[in-house]
């Protein structure tokens, strides 16, 4: 068991802690952030009943069904071009995904600010998120955007017959994504 010097502002000795309760008070860090992290709350534990925790997780789900929802019909709002062409139907599943991904990360982010007291300037914190999501969803939608033609090209999907209209699809694909 090693211990660890406690000094104050002079560097005297005012005390001393062992590793251990260390490593017992970040672990226990450890888990409460992981726990806001998830969108459970603090008290949330593996000894609950699973009615405390349905109790406990309902909310978040909820307010994520509605937001399905949302980005539901935002999608059926180009059903005319996954009519026109079907291979997007086998990358919406990458469009879903990857906007979560993104909405993940926020979240940890803003979590992870919002725990800190010197940064509780959320409108700092909701615009920077804002514009980094912007960005990435840029980015990564140029990159899909390259993707999904080299995939194409690859396995010789045709997607229509005219090439215009391919190009003007593949236009609002890439709007889509971002």
């Amino acid at each position: 068991m090693d211990i660890i010097p406690v000094l104050d502002e002079n560097e005297v000795l005012v005390g001393v802690l062992e590793s251990d309760n260390i490593l017992d008070a970040y672990q226990e860090e450890v888990h409460e952030d992981y726990a806001k992290f998830a969108g459970l709350t603090e008290e949330a534990d593996v000894e609950d009943n699973i009615w405390t925790t349905i109790k406990k997780r309902i909310p978040w789900l909820i307010v994520l069904l509605f937001l399905s929802f949302i980005v539901s019909f935002m999608i059926s709002g180009f059903e005319n071009i996954i009519i026109t062409i079907p291979v997007m139907v086998f990358f919406q599943s990458m469009l879903l995904s990857m906007s979560g991904n993104v909405g993940t990360q926020s979240l940890a982010v803003t979590i992870t600010g919002l725990n800190d007291p010197q940064q509780l300037k959320w409108k700092r914190i909701l615009g920077k998120e804002l514009l980094t999501g912007v960005l990435l969803g840029l980015l990564v939608s140029i990159i899909s955007f390259i993707s999904v033609f080299a995939f194409i090209a690859i396995t010789k999907t045709e997607i229509v017959q005219d090439e215009p209209f391919t190009y003007l699809a593949a236009l609002k694909f890439l709007v889509l994504l971002v």
